[in-house]
């Protein structure tokens, strides 16, 4: 068995902690947490426009690729989009 602590309470000579002081510290953790505000990201988009290369290019499904396919496409090993 390993000791359990919890930072700001007390636990009694026993180890344990009384359940309205447990209670009473997860609100006060699960109120910090709901006050972090979601920042906002600017990730740059991984998809790139690949060239349609003959007889090496497919799509995710495994079909060949041509000029007039859209979406996911594998070519020479990298996978990009086509738009």
């Amino acid at each position: 068995m390993l000791p359990v602590t919890i930072d700001g309470l007390s636990a009694n000579a026993d180890g344990l902690y009384r359940l309205a002081d447990v209670d009473a510290r997860f609100a006060e953790a699960m109120a910090e947490y709901d006050a972090i505000e979601d920042a906002a990201t600017d990730v740059p988009s991984p998809a790139r426009i690949v060239p349609i290369s003959q007889g090496r290019s497919y799509t995710l499904g495994g079909m060949q690729a041509n000029d007039s396919t859209r979406g996911i496409i594998v070519s020479d090993n990298q996978k990009g989009v086509k738009r």
